[in-house]
């Protein structure tokens, strides 16, 4: 993640994420271990990083948007605080 974003060489979002990344962090540890999560997950950063590679920055986005739902979806799954996450969201 720090490194696509570091990439990115767009400061705000940089200084956004270096704020948030601690609770980032945290969540993702909440994350099963599962290896078909972690496979897909994997495979889902490949297929972001393939389109910023090829300069096909919409699809990208497209794609982050969908992996942070994805994680979303799975974290209002797994935590008790459910109702919180989807407060905020």
């Amino acid at each position: 993640h720090e490194t696509l974003i570091a990439l990115s060489a767009n400061k705000y979002l940089v200084e956004s994420y270096r704020t948030i990344s601690t609770k980032v962090r945290a969540l993702r540890s909440r994350l099963p271990q599962n290896h078909a999560r972690i496979e897909g997950a994997i495979a889902q950063h490949r297929r972001i990083i393939d389109l910023v590679a090829v300069g096909k920055a919409e699809l990208a986005a497209a794609e982050i948007t969908s992996h942070v739902r994805n994680v979303r979806t799975l974290l209002l799954s797994v935590t008790t605080g459910g109702m919180a996450l989807k407060a905020a969201g």
